[in-house]
């Protein structure tokens, strides 16, 4: 739960009656590669720290799977859509690796927001970090060419090509999973 506490230091320090109270509410899940932490069309409550292993985010439209995102070691991932409005999600979270996760129910969080500001204060900046990565994906998607969508993608996660599937990427980077072996098979 180490990581869990040193990623909630990069937002806002948390005192010690804080993470003991947050430790009482985290549950440590182990779950296997290809299981689903969250399905499309239901009401999202729980936020999922990813200690180990991989995971995407993705929707499916008219049979089409769309990736969105994806959440590595260190990150949280939630069908946030779904967190805020309290509505079903538009949005899966499919595990790619065997991943050690902490399980944090969001209601439990909201819970300690008027006796703990810094919790508060510690979720807006995370919300504030993953809308500054939405944002980074914007701008990728909308700016660059195929090739320049793939080589930023391997400086911000050099290690992704092991993790992830060409499919999985070449839907990240919204471009034809053709177009994306023809940019590898030049590397």
């Amino acid at each position: 739960m180490e990581n869990l506490f040193r990623y909630f230091d990069q937002f806002t320090q948390l005192n010690a009656r804080i993470q003991e109270v947050l430790s009482g509410l985290i549950e440590e899940v182990h779950l296997p590669k290809k299981h689903l932490l969250f399905e499309q069309g239901s009401i999202c409550k729980d936020l999922y720290f990813i200690e180990k292993g991989a995971a995407r985010i993705f929707y499916v439209k008219d049979g089409k799977d769309v990736t969105t995102s994806f959440g590595f070691e260190g990150r949280i991932v939630s069908a946030f859509d779904s967190i805020f409005s309290r509505n079903p999600s538009n949005y899966n979270i499919e595990l790619l690796e065997d991943s050690k996760i902490y399980k944090l129910h969001f209601p439990d969080v909201e819970n300690l927001f008027n006796n703990f500001p810094q919790i508060e204060r510690l979720w807006r900046n995370i919300i504030t970090d993953n809308f500054m990565l939405v944002e980074e994906r914007l701008k990728l998607l909308q700016f660059n060419t195929a090739k320049e969508k793939y080589d930023q993608l391997l400086n911000q996660v050099p290690d992704i090509i092991n993790r992830v599937s060409v499919t999985h990427l070449a839907s990240y980077l919204g471009v034809a999973q053709e177009t994306l072996s023809r940019i590898r098979a030049k590397f």
